[in-house]
């Protein structure tokens, strides 16, 4: 189930972005259903915060919400609680909209309120377009995935083939190696290390590795030699740790 999360100023146009996805929702049969819209950012931050649920969400934001923060905060703060959440952007100033390369936002998609174009079929796109990559997500039931997403592209993979994940030279970004690739994300650390198995251990601030991809543990230097030849700085005690969890698998 994808949850729905829709932040716009205008109450009228609140209202009908509302409806209108409540319609889609009825008509197409998507998985989803709106769990909170408001004029208020900090509303749909609480709602968010206290979701017990932990579905990925989609979000419909407006960009100049008249509030302490803009739907680029917004979005940046929900990516915080929600690092896999499709995040569209409902604005009338499509000359702001590059800046979410700057925010390092990546979102799903983009609607332009304009009288000259049917807001209708560009909703209906960005959720069909969720539903798509959703399915993709669940499409082995049972087997565990974790996906993140990088200029548009979701990446899919099983845990075990993770090998580590750190904190990248680019603010608020995040440097993924697998067995067979290595990608750049927004996200952080913390929020991320709550979606991983418990074989993922966070060895410092800024990196998580997969125990089982340690294969030497330098005592002099003390640093972990990973299967990839990636060296990380681990002390003694948290390599005892690794071993502990090793050897209870």
């Amino acid at each position: 189930m994808i949850n729905i999360y829709i932040c716009e100023d205008d109450s009228n146009q609140l209202q009908h972005l509302n409806q209108t996805i409540e319609h889609i929702i009825s008509t197409k049969k998507y998985p989803m259903s709106v769990e909170c819209y408001s004029t208020s950012p900090s509303i749909i931050l609480d709602t968010l915060t206290s979701n017990p649920n932990k579905n990925i969400g989609l979000y419909f934001l407006d960009i100049d919400l008249n509030a302490d923060i803009d739907g680029f905060d917004l979005a940046m703060k929900i990516r915080e609680l929600d690092p896999r959440g499709f995040i569209v952007f409902v604005t009338t100033h499509s000359e702001l909209l590059h800046l979410t390369f700057e925010y390092l936002i990546e979102p799903l998609g983009y609607i332009i309120k304009d009288s000259s174009l049917d807001i209708h079929n560009q909703i209906e796109k960005c959720m069909s377009n969720a539903a798509t990559k959703y399915q993709i997500l669940n499409k082995n039931s049972g087997k565990q995935v974790i996906s993140f997403s990088t200029f548009g592209t979701e990446y899919i993979f099983e845990p075990m083939s993770l090998i580590y994940i750190t904190v990248s030279c680019i603010p608020h970004t995040l440097e993924i190696c697998s067995d067979d690739k290595l990608i750049q994300c927004r996200g952080t650390i913390n929020s991320t290390v709550k979606q991983l198995p418990d074989f993922f251990l966070q060895i410092s601030r800024d990196t998580i590795i997969n125990v089982f991809s340690v294969v030497e543990y330098d005592k002099n230097a003390n640093k972990v030699v990973l299967k990839n030849g990636t060296e990380f700085d681990v002390p003694r005690r948290k390599y005892n740790i690794i071993k502990k969890m090793q050897n209870n698998k």
